[in-house]
């Protein structure tokens, strides 16, 4: 289950996001993706939220993913 392996998804989703090209914006988005469904389901999206702005200021300089990430800010 994704949310108790979370940790393996942030940093899953930080590799690919330094991988800086489009197939690895791809799999980071989907890493938060499902990151995001895992944490509202278990009733903790104050948390995803707070290590998604982290995650969003370290990769502010990266136009092309934050816009796949768009529809979670």
């Amino acid at each position: 289950d994704i949310y108790s392996q979370r940790e393996h998804y942030w940093l899953q989703a930080q590799e690919q996001a330094n991988r800086t090209c489009a197939s690895g914006y791809d799999q980071a988005s989907r890493h938060l993706h499902q990151l995001f469904e895992s944490y509202q389901f278990k009733g903790d999206a104050a948390v995803f939220d707070q290590r998604f702005k982290r995650f969003i200021a370290a990769n502010n300089s990266r136009k092309a993913l934050l816009n796949r990430l768009s529809d979670l800010a």
